[in-house]
């Protein structure tokens, strides 16, 4: 079990392993003074790589940390390389086999990798899915079906990777309305036999945090399927309550990848890592079909296989990311620690619920169980940008406002801003 004492233990010998390579990478940081001397009339230059190019210091970095040390995960975290040794996947997969095991499966069946971000995250598996769909026939049209509440990095993504976007309506909770998502595909399905579609869905939308009906969804396409020649991917973006999941059982015992062909999420909400990171999961069957007949080696960088979005990736945010699972708790079955925060989360999220009912009535904010997020009124506050900031509200439409109840927010907090809103509700006209 990786305690502590371990975790410590292991990232240090990692960095002393990476510092002995630091001079392997263009443009390395280190480059002290260079010295010499003629030896039988040639001259000998030496170099002293302990010096830094530029001191870090200056920024809060301690000198010789792992925040002070060059780490590079490039390509896959399945693929090593054995000339450039500037990399933690041996960190990256421990992380991904205890999400597997988190989210109910095995390390055997998941792929996936640490990204800079959701939008990184979601880029690759939208990419991974397309892939596997147009098996290599580039002029193949792939349809992306997704809710008017997903995410606008979604409507994004979609448009850099050519899919063709049908949005469909939500319902009041913010859920995507499974009967217009039904009719919608099976209009398409009538006017073009052979059809190729993503359904992007959602575990807790930005600013109503609904959760799609995945396992629903699921079966309708599977009951189209029957009738229809078509091929379908099922994609979720869990960005914020992806890994309240497992607590949550939204779909019951049964892991999410039953249901979903890939899911994402990020590290610097819920885990609240201070470098921007996300994470890609796809089933095995995913990965492989999308790259069963491609080359993904280059050469030049010691043939190295890479699948990501991007290419070179902070090791750090790995390391960060790995170390914030296991301080939680989340590498053990109880995954006890993460299970308080979660509670308390929730409790909090309820308790400002109550309250702003209390002022505005019931019927006027928007929570529903086992979410973050709270929505209310806005009256009189809705472009007062310094209150807006003082409490990290977003607008949710005109005259709405909401917010997102995470580990950093106390009962004090919000006590404090409910002080604070009465009297804005009291001399508004709302």
């Amino acid at each position: 079990m990786l305690n502590l004492e371990n975790r410590l233990s292991w990232y240090s010998n990692t960095i002393n392993r990476l510092k002995k390579y630091a001079k392997t990478r263009m443009g390395h940081p280190y480059t002290g003074p260079v010295y010499g001397e003629f030896i039988e009339n040639e001259w000998a230059s030496y170099h002293d790589a302990s010096h830094k190019l530029i001191d870090n210091s200056l920024l809060g970095i301690v000198p010789g940390s792992i925040a002070d040390t060059y780490i590079n995960n490039v390509g896959s975290p399945y693929s090593s390389a054995l000339i450039i040794q500037r990399d933690v996947k041996e960190i990256e997969l421990d992380l991904l086999s205890i999400l597997a095991k988190y989210f109910g499966s095995t390390p055997e069946a998941i792929r996936g990798y640490v990204t800079s971000g959701a939008s990184e995250a979601s880029l690759s598996c939208l990419w991974w899915l397309r892939k596997l769909l147009q098996n290599n026939n580039l002029e193949e049209k792939v349809y992306l079906f997704t809710s008017d509440q997903s995410h606008a990095s979604i409507f994004k993504l979609a448009n850099i990777l050519g899919l063709v976007t049908i949005t469909i309506p939500s319902i009041n909770t913010g859920k995507i309305c499974i009967d217009s998502l039904e009719k919608n595909i099976k209009v398409l399905l009538i006017a073009k036999s052979n059809c190729k579609l993503i359904v992007s869905l959602n575990v807790g939308t930005t600013q109503l945090g609904a959760v799609d009906d995945i396992p629903l969804i699921a079966d309708k396409l599977k009951e189209m399927k029957a009738t229809y020649n078509f091929d379908y991917r099922i994609h979720t973006d869990a960005a914020i309550l992806g890994l309240t999941i497992p607590i949550v059982k939204n779909f019951g015992d049964n892991s999410i990848f039953e249901y979903t062909d890939t899911m994402i999420f990020s590290g610097h909400k819920l885990p609240a890592t201070l470098s921007i990171s996300g994470v890609a999961l796809a089933n095995r069957d995913v990965w492989d079909l999308a790259f069963k007949n491609n080359d993904v080696s280059i050469e030049y960088i010691a043939g190295i296989e890479d699948v990501t979005a991007l290419g070179s990736r902070s090791g750090f945010s790995v390391i960060e990311l790995h170390h914030a699972l296991c301080s939680l708790d989340i590498h053990k079955t109880e995954a006890t620690r993460f299970k308080q925060v979660i509670a308390t989360c929730f409790e909090n999220a309820e308790y400002l619920a109550r309250n702003l009912q209390y002022i505005v009535g019931k019927s006027n904010v928007n929570y529903q169980k086992n979410q973050f997020t709270v929505v209310f009124p806005s009256p009189g506050i809705n472009n007062n940008i310094n209150f807006l900031r003082k409490y990290g509200l977003m607008k949710v439409s005109n005259d709405r406002l909401g917010v997102c109840i995470l580990a950093h927010v106390n009962k004090s907090l919000i006590d404090q801003f409910i002080n604070e809103y009465k009297l804005v509700f009291k001399h508004s006209v709302w």
